[in-house]
């Protein structure tokens, strides 16, 4: 008799076995998958705040054909001049429509000096390929806010401009969060082909200069000359700590920014 039970339930797993591995293709199939490189920082997908590196998935149904919006950053280095300078871009917004689910991948342009790093602040480029090349159209932004970097709530600001009326927003991803915004919060800026002047889109260099170059000085026969000093105005010492404050903490994981936010709110 237990050989017999044991029968039934080996035979009842080979069954089984073809229809559960049908199951997982069928669910895996049904995902859109976006792949990028280790220099793109992922936001947040479709309004969602996510730290998931080189890959998110998304349900995908071919009955009804959502857009899919990424937000994402791109943390670069590069060499020039002898200096090692740290690039942030912009937070960046790509909205697309999949037409069927698979493997899909996500790049931009490469930034390696201050020339391409300026073209890439004045238009981004950003591609987005399915598994078999093609390229998919994008519709894009920036979302630029001048000032400190550090702390900012990028769940706010991208619930703010999905409810905008910018060709890349989806008011369907906008999150709760707009409601516990305060109400003299300014709206990020968005712009496409613009130049934008905020510390997060500046390179930083790794070995700081001081800004103020020291004058001339032509010194009689006889005498020695005085050393000029190099003095940096309060608003110029500022600023480099504020490039210092903003390149540690684009270093520091979701959980070390969460902590520090905590910390000085």
């Amino acid at each position: 008799m237990p050989n017999v039970k044991q029968s039934l339930i080996d035979a009842l797993t080979y069954l089984l076995l073809p229809l559960t591995l049908l199951s997982s293709l069928a669910s895996a199939a049904e995902n859109v998958t976006v792949n990028y490189p280790n220099n793109i920082e992922m936001i947040a997908v479709n309004g969602k705040l996510t730290d998931e590196p080189q890959s998110v998935s998304v349900r995908f149904s071919a009955n009804t054909l959502k857009p899919i919006q990424l937000a994402f950053r791109l943390n670069t280095s590069y060499n020039e001049r002898g200096n090692r300078s740290q690039f942030t871009s912009n937070l960046l917004i790509a909205t697309f429509t999949p037409a069927h689910a698979g493997q899909y991948q996500l790049s931009v342009a490469h930034v390696r000096s201050s020339k391409t790093q300026k073209q890439f602040n004045q238009a981004p480029q950003i591609t987005l390929k399915d598994d078999q090349g093609n390229n998919l159209a994008l519709k894009s932004h920036q979302l630029s806010k001048n000032g400190f970097q550090i702390g900012r709530d990028f769940d706010a600001e991208i619930a703010t401009f999905n409810r905008s009326n910018h060709a890349a927003a989806v008011l369907d991803f906008a999150s709760m969060a707009m409601n516990n915004m305060p109400t003299n919060q300014a709206m990020p800026q968005t712009h496409t082909g613009t130049t934008n002047a905020n510390v997060a889109g500046a390179a930083t260099s790794s070995r700081l200069i001081s800004p103020v170059v020291g004058m001339s000085v032509i010194t009689p026969p006889g005498k020695q000359p005085t050393p000029t000093p190099n003095i940096k105005t309060t608003a110029q010492d500022q600023a480099e700590i504020l490039h210092m404050l903003n390149y540690w903490y684009n270093q520091a994981n979701r959980e070390t920014k969460a902590t520090f936010k905590q910390q000085i709110n």
